[in-house]
């Protein structure tokens, strides 16, 4: 294989398929390799793209940020793979507040995510992946490799030995399903996820700062199947709407699926989850906290689902991390670089996100993967040798690469900040009194003033792609201090204005006596 313009994807994740369909656009052969068998071959329980509802894995919201680096990948003349993953999806224009109110059962109350019917769009993450491996297996330049687990990266390969085949040496302890093997590459993309071996592999030749935080919630699966009327499978609930029962230090969710189930999920501190280990103390907390959710599931589903688990649930942590990089030679994207707490439902839109900024870049540098192209300078290198011209991109592909590092770092930082701080909103504050005036402000002010000049922090982050991350988290920091100045002089003028008409009773008691 000639591996002078070859790029290598580690994990066949979303992320990773994105990536590989990226970089084949711009002249790259690229090989994917994935330590898993193939998803679509052997899928977990019922989760098929035929059944998308299965409980094995945290719906996903695809929204404005995602579908913009989708919609760069063209799959046909007139269709994208934004357009692709719609006609996959369901929309959600509003989250459904389940709110307990003793005596009274449960209430329910719609908060709409944007003022013009703005919506984001819940999907299987197994059937994401499954519509993004079928267009990277069809693509003439993207071989897909399975069963494939990665021991070790050399990123000096070249540098020890003149005559490697690459920049890059990659040794797998398995190789689709048999002994030990070893390929070439000059580029090596890490999408494998938080424990990730190309990160790792860069921490070895340049100083990372990393940090991996868990918090104290967990999560489990579960499921609310399609209600039968008249035969007919139809929502048990307003497929438009993201349903979230706050418990203010817990919560359960549920997202729509095309096969009219909803995937739901529980998070809660270890201490719930972990009584979570009898068929009694199941049902009797579900009964106690979500009623009108545990009719919908049903009790032997829930207890079948749960009692497994023995009041284990998943965890959940945040990476943060800095360089993204190691010269022109590697780079990790995704989960690798920035997995955060899936509060804000930015986990996977950001990681597209970071493939769109990472092509973008290199396409700015004028790194072209098939020989033959123009480069940075615009001087044409036809006729050169191929590893002649492969030696004059790699320099521009480490400057893409630092600048990649630099420029997206405020806005990973930013977003693992406000994916935490969104945990404690969805969980408990959209009941607040002062959450829903916050909320009614920020609608106001979106209508009356000019367009842009007030934009909701949840509109920045979800809706509005041209805005990055940190400065969407910087504008609502200044917006905050508008709103506070506002309301304490609000505060002012009526306290001043109750002195005076004090005074004025006072001072005129007798007549008014």
């Amino acid at each position: 294989m000639d591996t002078h313009s070859h790029a290598a994807v580690v994990g066949a994740g979303p992320v990773g398929c994105l990536t590989a369909l990226s970089l084949a656009a711009r002249g790259f052969t690229v090989s994917i390799y994935e330590r898993r068998p193939d998803p679509r071959h052997h899928q977990i329980g019922s989760g098929s793209r035929d059944n998308a509802s299965a409980p094995r894995s945290i719906n996903l919201a695809i929204s404005a940020r995602g579908l913009k680096a989708l919609s760069s990948v063209n799959v046909e003349t007139d269709r994208n793979m934004a357009d692709v993953v719609l006609s996959h999806a369901v929309p959600m224009r509003a989250r459904m507040i389940h709110t307990k109110d003793e005596g009274q059962g449960v209430k329910q109350m719609s908060q709409a995510y944007g003022l013009n019917g703005e919506c984001i769009n819940s999907v299987s993450r197994t059937l994401l992946n499954d519509l993004l491996l079928d267009q990277a297996s069809a693509h003439p330049a993207v071989s897909l490799h399975f069963n494939c687990k990665l021991r070790s990266v050399d990123l000096q390969a070249r540098e020890k030995d003149p005559q490697a085949e690459g920049e890059c040496h990659l040794n797998f302890e398995s190789w689709e399903g048999s002994g030990p093997a070893s390929r070439y590459s000059a580029l090596v993309v890490g999408c494998d996820g938080i424990n990730s071996i190309v990160r790792s592999t860069i921490a070895r030749l340049t100083p990372v700062n990393f940090q991996q935080e868990y918090i104290d919630s967990s999560y489990l699966e579960l499921r609310i199947p399609p209600k039968i009327e008249d035969g007919a499978a139809t929502f048990a609930l307003d497929p438009n709407h993201l349903h979230i029962w706050p418990r203010h230090s817990f919560m359960l969710i549920a997202l729509a699926n095309l096969d009219k189930s909803f995937t739901s999920t529980l998070f809660a501190p270890q201490a719930i989850i972990g009584r979570l280990t009898s068929r009694g103390a199941i049902l009797e907390f579900f009964a106690n906290e979500f009623p009108d959710a545990l009719k919908l599931m049903g009790d032997e589903d829930v207890v079948a689902t749960l009692l497994p688990r023995q009041g284990k649930g998943s965890p959940l942590s945040s990476v943060k991390c800095y360089p993204y990089h190691y010269k022109g030679r590697a780079v990790f994207l995704g989960d690798a670089a920035h997995a955060m707490l899936p509060f804000y439902g930015q986990g996977l839109n950001c990681g597209f996100e970071d493939v769109g900024f990472l092509t973008n870049l290199i396409d700015k540098h004028g790194v072209r993967g098939d020989p033959g192209q123009s480069v940075g300078s615009g001087k044409s290198v036809q006729g050169e040798k191929e590893e002649n011209a492969w030696d004059r991109y790699s320099p521009l592909l480490a400057q893409a690469f630092t600048e990649y590092s630099k420029e997206r770092h405020p806005d990973l930082i930013a977003i693992s900040y406000l994916a935490t701080q969104n945990y404690h909103e969805m969980s408990s504050r959209v009941v607040s009194p002062l959450y829903l005036i916050r909320k009614s402000l920020d609608g106001l002010l979106m209508k009356t003033l000019p367009k842009g000049w007030w934009i909701s922090l949840y509109s920045m982050v979800t809706f509005s792609p041209e805005i990055g991350y940190a400065e969407a988290k910087k504008r609502e920091a200044r917006q905050s201090v508008i709103i506070e100045r506002v309301l304490v002089a609000s505060g002012l003028a009526a306290m001043t204005g109750l002195g005076l008409a004090g005074r004025w009773l006072l001072k005129n008691r007798r007549d008014l006596w």
